[in-house]
């Protein structure tokens, strides 16, 4: 990947400046390394489809200049995501903050559908991107959202959460009956 600017989401607000330390991370998976790092990515949209944040304001820093982030080892949703790794010491400037609405609006479907399943697959990581990208992406992000709902034969991703929670509450009922 070409040097580019890297935005990092969190629900901290740092100030204007984030002073990024040398951190092994705290949640990884158990394939994950503990390679101190942090983690970012090319947009907020891809930010917002790397993880679910508390419905709170989320606070947004981006590098202040362009760099080379690094490609995650044994990362399996970086495809989606474009996870890069920056190694710190760093500073981080502030980009602004997503309302804790919004925040809201992004992560809601993408959260209980994640309950259900007891986690998250490529298909539920995809429609997470694909609504973070209609309310927080570029265009290059709804465009590349798109192509990953049509390789994966998803239609919508509204419609893909639904029939997840459904599918779940039909289990359920047919279980207790």
């Amino acid at each position: 990947m070409l040097p580019s600017i890297f935005y990092h989401c969190t629900n901290t607000d740092h100030g204007p400046v984030l002073e990024c330390k040398r951190l092994a991370p705290k949640c990884t998976s158990a394939k994950e390394p503990k390679t101190p790092r942090l983690c970012v990515a090319p947009s907020v949209a891809q930010c917002f489809a790397a993880r679910l944040f508390d419905v709170a304001p989320v606070h947004v820093y981006r590098t202040k200049d362009k760099r080379c982030g690094i490609a995650p080892v044994d990362v399996w949703d970086r495809c989606v995501t474009n996870e890069r790794w920056l190694i710190p010491p760093m500073q981080l400037v502030k980009h602004g903050t997503v309302p804790k609405g919004v925040v809201e609006l992004v992560t809601k479907h993408a959260r209980r559908a994640a309950c259900i399943k007891r986690g998250f697959t490529l298909h539920l990581r995809v429609c997470q991107y694909a609504v973070a990208a209609e309310f927080l992406g570029t265009s290059k992000d709804k465009r590349r959202a798109a192509r990953c709902l049509e390789a994966l034969k998803i239609q919508c991703p509204y419609g893909y959460f639904r029939t997840v929670i459904l599918d779940a509450a039909s289990a359920l009922t047919h279980k207790s009956i």
